[in-house]
Order: C-alpha cells, then sequence, then structure tokens
C-alpha cells in the first residue's frame, strides 16, 4: 500500500492540498493588503516553554510517571552531555513494552 503524501516518504503537500476543498490560499498576488493579511504560525507560536526532560539512563517506569505527573504525552531524551538525542511517546511505551 503506498504510503500517503506527506509523511516523508514523497513530495511534501503544498499549502493547497492541506486544505478541504473551497479553502485554498489565494495566490499571494491576489492577497489582501494591510489588514487582514495571511500569517503562518510559527513553532515558538505554539511550543510550551519550560518543557521537562529525562535522561536516556532512566528507567521506562520513571519515564512514564514522569509523563502522567506533567499531563504529557512525550519527553524529551537527554545524553551524558544533555543534549537532545531523541524523544519517547506514551505510545513508545505502551507498543514497545
Amino acid at each position: 500500500m503506498p504510503s500517503p503524501r506527506g509523511s516523508g516518504c514523497g513530495p511534501p503537500l503544498t499549502r493547497r492540498e492541506c486544505r478541504a476543498p473551497g479553502l485554498a490560499v489565494p495566490p499571494a498576488s491576489r492577497r489582501p493588503s494591510g489588514i487582514g493579511r495571511y500569517s503562518m504560525t510559527t513553532a515558538g507560536d505554539i511550543m510550551h516553554r519550560g518543557a521537562q526532560w529525562i535522561p536516556a539512563h532512566e528507567t521506562l517506569d520513571r519515564a512514564a510517571q514522569l509523563m502522567r505527573e506533567l499531563g504529557v504525552g512525550a519527553l524529551p531524551i537527554s545524553d551524558e552531555n544533555e543534549r537532545l538525542c531523541g524523544i519517547l511517546t506514551d505510545r513508545d511505551i505502551v507498543i514497545g513494552c
């Protein structure tokens, strides 16, 4: 079965393909100027500041406890130099363990 576009296994979706029919973004040349301009949301606009992380040597039990305490479904994983080396999700724990 072919993988869906946008999953990293094919050409990326265009802005027009990401929207429902009839809601396509007008070309830049026909967009209104001034009030009502279109703007893209950035990751910084929606990210959670002060994220918690867990060292790679910690147990999955401790990671699950921390996720429950924080009310999150994913934790960044750090190496011994406190650099990001991965991410652990609640799904990873359920499926992998």
